[in-house]
């Protein structure tokens, strides 16, 4: 299980990015906004920690169907793209770099 002290960035992630600001967090990881190092020009990123990966068989069947899902829609335009899926160091969490949106989708329900 992880702790409330699990909100940081691995140095393979946080070498890469910068400006990073934490704008979520929820029962299966984090979500920070930001921009890629030295891309001063590029739309900031959405980087999504996801906890525990592949720690036992759901977890790992909700990580690839949520993965798979956005990678299979992606060229859909109310989908957002995934540009970059990294391992954390411990290969415990990983890390999806996707297109950063003002709003999720919790606060567009709660809209309706």
């Amino acid at each position: 299980m992880v702790g409330f002290g699990a909100d940081f960035l691995d140095r393979n992630v946080a070498s890469k990015f910068e400006s990073m600001k934490k704008v979520s967090r929820g029962l299966y990881g984090i979500v920070w906004r930001g921009k890629r190092v030295g891309a001063a020009n590029e739309r900031p990123v959405a980087v999504k920690r996801i906890f525990n990966a592949f720690s036992n068989r759901i977890d790992a069947k909700r990580t690839y169907r949520e993965l798979s899902y956005l990678m299979k829609f992606c060229s859909h335009p109310n989908i957002v793209s995934v540009h970059e899926i990294i391992a954390s160091e411990d290969d415990m969490d990983i890390y999806v770099v996707m297109e950063h949106m003002d709003v999720d989708l919790g606060y567009i329900i709660q809209c309706m």
